[in-house]
């Protein structure tokens, strides 16, 4: 599957996201399957904090679901990170599938800084959504100044 996805299993929401973590002269970076869609190089998005940390969330949420770690704590132990950073970027993994598919493509909202996501935000999707200009189906290229006409949920 080279495409962002979501699944509904069981009132559970599953989403995918097509890229890999890797090493490159000691620095992580990710890397987007070929033919992806993006506006950055896969340098530039491989450095942007914001995916990063999205990747990252996604990660050790899926060591606490796997049973890998019991709980945060435990988590955060074994990264030797502080178990508040964790849980922040943990959260990040309520995103929208839309926000995340733009940060992911290289075209995140200029004011969707990793500060900003630190801080309490919307866990709704719609309010996310509506907070940083994103509409469904679409990742943003230009939210400035643009008006985004949303199209209805299939739900």
């Amino acid at each position: 599957m080279n495409e962002l996805a979501l699944t509904s299993i069981g009132g559970d929401m599953l989403v995918h996201i097509p890229m890999t973590l890797t090493k490159r002269q000691g620095r992580k970076q990710i890397v987007l399957p070929a033919g992806s869609d993006t506006i950055f190089t896969r340098q530039d998005i491989a450095t942007d904090p914001v995916a990063l940390a999205i990747a990252r969330g996604f990660r050790w949420q899926e060591l606490l679901d796997n049973g890998t770690y019991p709980t945060v704590r435990a988590l955060a132990k074994a990264v030797k990170q502080d178990t508040a950073y964790v849980a922040r970027t943990i959260r990040l993994t309520l995103l929208a599938p839309e926000i995340i598919e733009a940060v992911i493509v290289g075209r995140r909202p200029p004011e969707l800084t990793l500060k900003r996501l630190t801080r309490e935000f919307p866990v709704v999707w719609e309010d996310q959504r509506r907070e940083w200009g994103v509409s469904i189906g679409e990742a943003p290229s230009d939210t400035h100044g643009k008006e985004h006409h949303e199209k209805r949920d299939p739900a």
